[in-house]
């Protein structure tokens, strides 16, 4: 009979026991996975999206991927503010970066001298790709 109470004990789980608390090592646990959680949703929210849309540029921040060249949900559902292309500088990003481009001089002028770790290019519009190479 002692040898059941042991295997019984054995198959336990280390984080509960019955009509006891969780031990110090589970509630550990459960806040580093609360962090790494915590620190994913962060992550998620640092989406920068690109566009052009007539003679301005729109500058947005959104919570989500939105779907290639949907232009009325990016505007629904992130935070954009538009800027003149003049007003362009030089800059870097260190999240997702999403460009919707047209034509490339256009890509060519929102990415001069911009520094990405993660870039996404998205054709936009009835133009056709070059067959030359692009160079960024």
């Amino acid at each position: 009979m002692d040898w059941l109470m042991r295997e019984k004990q054995e198959h336990t789980s280390p984080c509960w026991t019955r009509m006891t608390s969780p031990s110090s090592f589970c509630l550990l646990l459960l806040q580093a996975l609360g962090i790494v959680a915590l620190g994913h949703f962060t992550k998620a929210q640092n989406n920068t999206l690109i566009f052009t849309k007539g003679n301005t540029i729109r500058n947005c921040s959104c919570p989500v991927d939105i779907r290639d060249c949907d232009y009325s949900l990016a505007n629904l559902i992130c935070s954009c503010k538009s800027i003149l292309p003049s007003a362009m500088e030089q800059t870097s990003y260190h999240g997702h970066l999403t460009i919707w481009f047209t034509d490339i001089s256009t890509l060519g002028h929102v990415l001069k001298f911009t520094l990405v770790q993660d870039l996404k290019l998205s054709l936009c519009g009835s133009s056709t790709f070059p067959t030359k190479y692009l160079a960024i």
